[in-house]
């Protein structure tokens, strides 16, 4: 009667399958909620153990699929303590799928409305910057990625945005900018012993140094280092990806393109053994640039 009630009334409408509170509808209960704190803490509770017990879910028909995933435990988390919920609001912005931290996103955002959790938060600011830039929507998301990457603290969501603004500046030409936040990014990640995450921003910076000829054997030591921490990676596409950007480095000296070549067909051979198709196209490309210097192999360029 009572779930019949709801609908009668237009409280609640269907979005992806499933019946939600209409808006205005929610922010009540929410607030009506908030007045009672028993009940407030009893509620999460319980919806909290449902998130983390598959074996409880047998007692409902039905159970809401954010329960099932990681905004769930995020949200219900926060309210009955508002720090292992702002861990798990990080951890779905590292590792959940797009569809679970853009609603996770809104419900830390709404969290912090009703001051569950603090205005200012580097996970939720994090978490959102993080939402917007897998959207490719940098103008959302570079305020929020820059906030975090200017707390000075050892923490891999700090390293994470500062090697992305890094990127961000170097793409304006905001050279030596975007090297102080790059190399930042990497003291950091060594500080919390996140070696293959060190490789992409060792990978990053080789990048960006070497499009200044007079430091490409910096460059090269760069690439060098990621290189060899990513062949520790057993199946990493990281190694083929460093492969390429420095056979294009080496391949500038005419007199290294024996050594450039063999560089970019080590890089080939992963891409089709992975099966990428448009990493095997950008490497074939550049193999027959540097082929085709020679008269003698145009054919073959």
């Amino acid at each position: 009667g009572l779930i019949n009630a709801l609908h009668v009334c237009d409280f609640v409408s269907e979005r992806n399958s499933e019946w939600n509170f209409a808006p205005s509808v929610r922010e009540y209960l929410l607030r009506q909620l908030s007045e009672r704190p028993e009940l407030f803490r009893e509620a999460h509770g319980r919806l909290l153990q449902v998130s983390r017990s598959p074996g409880l879910r047998d007692e409902f028909s039905e159970v809401p699929r954010y329960l099932l995933e990681g905004p769930g435990e995020a949200y219900h988390a926060s309210a009955l303590n508002p720090s292992e919920g702002l861990l798990k609001y990080t951890a779905l912005a590292l590792s959940g799928h797009r569809g679970q931290q853009w609603l996770g996103a809104r419900l830390a955002h709404e969290q912090q409305e009703f001051g569950i959790l603090p205005p200012q938060s580097l996970e939720v600011d994090f978490l959102e910057g993080m939402v917007y830039y897998r959207e490719g929507n940098i103008k959302e998301a570079e305020p929020l990625l820059r906030r975090v990457s200017e707390v000075l603290a050892n923490r891999i969501e700090v390293a994470i945005a500062l090697h992305i603004i890094g990127r961000i500046d170097g793409r304006r030409s905001r050279t030596r900018q975007a090297e102080t936040e790059l190399q930042r990014s990497i003291t950091i990640l060594r500080t919390l012993g996140d070696a293959f995450g060190e490789a992409q921003v060792l990978h990053t910076l080789g990048q960006l140094v070497g499009r200044e000829r007079s430091r490409s054997a910096e460059a090269e030591e760069l690439l060098r280092r990621s290189l060899t921490i990513e062949q520790s990676r057993p199946g990493g596409f990281g190694e083929a990806q460093v492969l390429h950007t420095l056979g294009q480095l080496v391949g500038r000296k005419r007199s290294r393109s024996a050594e450039a070549e063999e560089l970019l067909r080590r890089s080939l051979t992963i891409g089709d053994l992975q099966g990428n198709v448009h990493h095997q196209a950008q490497v074939l490309h550049t193999l027959g640039q540097l082929v085709g210097r020679k008269r003698s192999r145009s054919a073959e360029a």
